[in-house]
């Protein structure tokens, strides 16, 4: 099959020119011009017979797209999204920064339970105890029911105490820090091992010596 060409992809006429319009033979460009209608935020003009209906169209300028909804010879335009540019608006647990490349982020205590695989263990960190000032291992509250499988420490220094588990409901365990920088230790038992959504889950330690708390749970 023979290969087509044209000469004009595009021939703007003088009444939707943005830039200007293709003379007569069709090869360049008379009468430059900027057409206002063109350059705006929002909708395009409601120019009859220029778009087809459910023609999709974004706005470069401000990001917004629309949807033909008219006629051709009547045309109309709904709102389909009013996002900034290069970037699609979102809503709910997830907002998005931009314009360029969207950065998405999950909002605070939206991480619930039942966004998460019920039965399956789950590793978080907490910070380091604060000497006897008690430290929240999840923000301010648990955003999710769970229950405590584990709790390890490791000492930070060689101070002897205790480091005490603890949320609303009462002492999750207590365990002893060790006089050993940098040894890991487990928890022998777990006196109350469910935390509900919206407990505080707090670690502190008898006396000045610090340590990292891991602990593992499942999501109830």
């Amino acid at each position: 099959m023979a290969e087509v060409q044209y000469d004009t992809v595009v021939k703007w006429d003088s009444t939707l020119a943005d830039v200007g319009y293709a003379d007569a033979d069709n090869k360049t460009l008379a009468g430059l011009a900027i057409n206002a209608l063109k350059v705006t935020t929002g909708a395009p003009a409601t120019v009859a017979n220029h778009w087809l209906p459910g023609a999709i169209v974004q706005n470069i300028i401000d990001g917004t797209v629309y949807q033909m909804t008219g006629t051709t010879a009547s045309p109309a335009w709904t709102l389909v999204d009013a996002g900034t540019v290069g970037i699609t608006a979102l809503t709910g647990d997830v907002t998005a920064t931009g314009p360029g490349s969207a950065v998405a982020t999950i909002g605070a205590l939206k991480v619930t339970g039942a966004k998460m695989v019920t039965g399956v263990g789950y590793f978080m960190v907490a910070k380091g105890t604060n000497g006897t000032t008690p430290v929240n291992v999840i923000a301010a509250t648990v955003p999710f029911t769970c229950t405590i499988t584990g709790v390890y420490l490791v000492s930070e220094d060689t101070t002897a105490g205790t480091i005490t588990v603890a949320d609303t409901a009462g002492t999750v365990c207590t365990i002893a820090k060790g006089t050993v920088s940098g040894a890991m230790v487990g928890a022998a038992s777990l006196a109350n091992t469910t935390v509900t959504a919206g407990n505080t889950l707090t670690i502190v330690s008898s006396s000045a010596g610090n340590a990292n708390v891991f602990i593992a749970f499942t999501v109830a």
